[in-house]
C-alpha cells in the first residue's frame, strides 16, 4: 500500500486483520527420508526459529506501515462483528470452491485439522 501509494487514493482503512502469508519449507519425502533422525530434528527447529522471525518482523512491519499511513491521514476504522462475520462467510465460500481446482477436500480437512489442533494446543497465541 505504501510502496505502490495507494494510500493516496483513500482516506480510510479497516482495522480488519487478513491474513499473513509466510510459506512454507518444503522438500519431498524422498529426501526428507534420506535424512537420519538428527537432522531432521535439526531440520525442524531451524525451519520453526526462521518461521518465527519472520512471522515477528513481518507483524513488526505491518504495525510501522500502519503507523506510517496514520501520518498520512489515513484513519483506521474498527471492523465490526458483522463486517468480520461476512468475512468470514466468504472466505469460506472462496476456500470450498477452490476444492478440486487447486487442492484436494482431503488436503484442506488436513490443513483445517492441523490448524485447530494448533490453536488447541496454543490458545494465547495471536494469529
Amino acid at each position: 500500500c505504501i510502496a505502490l501509494q495507494w494510500f493516496s487514493k483513500f482516506n480510510y482503512m479497516s482495522d480488519l486483520v487478513m491474513s499473513i502469508a509466510i510459506g512454507a519449507t518444503l522438500m519431498t519425502k524422498k529426501q526428507y527420508d534420506q535424512l537420519d533422525a538428527s537432522n531432521k530434528v535439526l531440520l525442524r527447529d531451524i525451519a520453526k526459529s526462521y518461521h518465527q522471525k519472520l512471522t515477528h518482523r513481518i507483524r513488526r512491519d505491518n504495525e510501522e506501515s500502519i503507523e506510517a499511513l496514520k501520518k498520512n491521514g489515513i484513519r483506521i476504522v474498527p471492523a465490526s462483528a458483522d463486517g468480520i462475520k461476512d468475512w468470514e462467510k466468504v472466505a469460506l465460500k472462496i476456500r470450498n470452491e477452490m476444492v478440486g481446482q487447486i487442492y484436494s477436500q482431503s488436503l484442506l480437512d488436513e490443513v483445517v485439522r492441523l490448524i485447530e489442533e494448533y490453536r488447541m494446543k496454543n490458545p494465547h497465541e495471536v494469529y
